[in-house]
């Protein structure tokens, strides 16, 4: 029996049950794993239906932070990115310097910066929304 499956704690996007195919074109609906259809979280190695599906539908009980804490660490963590990625001779513009001579951090330095400016945003939006459920 199918137990309806919460949304992915991640994006909040749907999940689905993905059962392990046991030979090609057959599959064992009993066996396999939960995986959201967005960002691919999903619950580890091959397991049966009914502990996939507990599993994906574990969440804590609540945070463990208050979310004013969490906005904060969130706005410290983003002004130390642009410290580190910021001087007087140019500034990096959606992975491309504007100004200056962009020779003082390595590309590798860069790239992980604008990944880690796209999870702040990820993590800014989740506190947004939270805030909205709360308000509703």
């Amino acid at each position: 029996m199918e137990t309806p499956l919460k949304p992915c704690p991640f994006c909040s996007s749907n999940a689905v049950f993905s059962p392990v195919q046991s030979e090609p074109g057959k599959y064992d609906w009993e066996r396999g794993r939960v995986e959201c259809v967005m960002c691919d979280a999903r619950t580890g190695g091959t397991l049966a239906r009914a502990v996939a599906e507990a599993a994906w539908n574990r969440r804590p009980a609540a945070l463990a932070l208050p979310l004013a804490e969490i906005e904060a660490f969130v706005a410290e963590t983003r002004d130390l990115v642009e410290k580190v990625t910021f001087d007087e001779s140019g500034r990096l513009v959606a992975g491309q310097w504007v100004g200056g001579n962009g020779g003082l951090l390595g590309r590798e330095t860069l790239t992980a910066a604008d990944t880690l400016r796209r999870r702040l945003d990820i993590i800014a939006t989740l506190i947004a929304s939270h805030h909205q459920q709360e308000g509703q």
